[in-house]
């Protein structure tokens, strides 16, 4: 048996808008630099710089940049992480930021709850899964399941709570389904250029594009 293979975020998200995309980056594909992801990306950045000095300026108490010790976590010394990596084995999580939280009132008790900053003002179900895949690393790391998570979203800062529970269960399902691609043949195996092409129209779908067979591009409707 080989060693176990990491699912990263980008893996992820990658599997749940176009499987196709998943085994081509699992192949040895590497993403193309067409113009309306490079965009995308370029804004969901944007957004999450502006979004992260928003919550700053609504948090108070200590920050800490990176991620803190396992103890250091535990003992909620810190209100705001910004840019935590999670490595625990089989995942790689990269959280926008882990906030601590108030649970509970009679006695008052502290959690760690993942954040996320997306640009649109519509949230959709890859957003919540994106945010309960940065959950599910968490529960790996200080071994208890978180019970929400935040979403920071949208031109106005909407904050949304998002219960967890049920979609860590899916998303540990959708990790279940994606490993085997990582560990055995991969039914897109192409040559090399061949999956830079397929990897570029995966990249298009997934913005809402396509391309038609004279690789002429039109809006989805």
């Amino acid at each position: 048996m080989g060693p176990q293979p990491t699912i990263t975020n980008a893996l992820f998200d990658a599997f749940l808008r176009c499987k196709m995309k998943a085994h081509l980056l699992v192949g040895g594909a590497e993403e193309t630099d067409t113009d309306i992801p490079r965009h995308q990306h370029g804004l969901a950045k944007t957004y999450e710089q502006s979004a992260l000095q928003h919550l700053r300026s609504r948090v108070s108490g200590q920050v800490c940049e990176g991620m803190p010790s396992l103890r250091d976590l535990q003992l909620g010394l810190y209100r705001l992480i910004v840019n935590p990596v999670i490595a625990v084995p089989g995942l790689r999580a990269e959280l926008h930021a882990l906030e601590r939280v108030t649970v509970g009132r009679v006695p008052a008790q502290h959690a760690v709850c993942p954040v996320r900053f997306v640009p649109n003002a519509k949230l959709t179900r890859f957003d919540k899964l994106a945010v309960a895949f940065d959950a599910l690393a968490l529960s790996h790391l200080t071994g208890d399941r978180p019970l929400i998570a935040k979403i920071i979203h949208g031109p106005d800062y909407t904050t949304t709570a998002v219960r967890l529970p049920k979609l860590m269960d899916e998303a540990q399902l959708l990790i279940a389904e994606l490993i085997p691609t990582c560990t055995k043949a991969n039914p897109f195996r192409t040559s090399p250029s061949d999956r830079h092409v397929r990897l570029g129209q995966c990249m298009l779908l997934s913005a809402g594009w396509y391309y038609t067979r004279r690789f002429q591009m039109f809006p989805l409707p």
